[in-house]
């Protein structure tokens, strides 16, 4: 599985089929994102750091945003905002996956506008009830190979 920055290879994705971004600098968080987003059939996107998940977001717009909060320039809390600022048309839920764990930190997180907070280490169930909440289940979830 390449995981990193990559144009895809498609158009069999619709419009309408929900499209996954998952932003994090520490590449073992984003190989284990990557792969549970393939095993649930997702179509996914995955990047090391906010600048090229702002690039990437948009050539292909996601539904739905996973982002680690502590990142290097951009933290996820600002990568959420300029993700909103660069596509205010785009209905986009974000979920923290976060190592911070703080009830301050959490406000933060909640205040900035994300949907929901998934501590590290989490359980992949925990990401799999979350998942299901924020994508639209209506459609086939089917993974593209980036």
């Amino acid at each position: 599985m390449d995981v990193g920055l990559s144009i895809p290879n498609y158009y069999a994705r619709t419009t309408e089929t929900p499209l996954v971004l998952a932003v994090d600098d520490d590449e073992d968080s984003l190989v284990l994102l990557a792969c549970i987003l393939e095993s649930f059939g997702c179509y996914f996107m995955t990047v090391a750091s906010a600048e090229e998940a702002l690039i990437l977001s948009q050539k292909h717009p996601p539904n739905l945003v996973l982002l680690d909060i502590v990142m290097p320039k951009i933290n996820g809390i600002e990568l959420l905002c300029l993700l909103k600022q660069s596509l205010p048309q785009r209905q986009l839920s974000a979920i923290a996956i976060t190592g911070l764990a703080m009830e301050k930190e959490r406000k933060q997180i909640q205040q900035a506008g994300f949907n929901d907070c998934l501590t590290k280490p989490y359980l992949i169930e925990d990401l799999e009830r979350l998942l299901l909440r924020h994508l639209d289940k209506k459609n086939d979830l089917k993974m593209l190979n980036f």
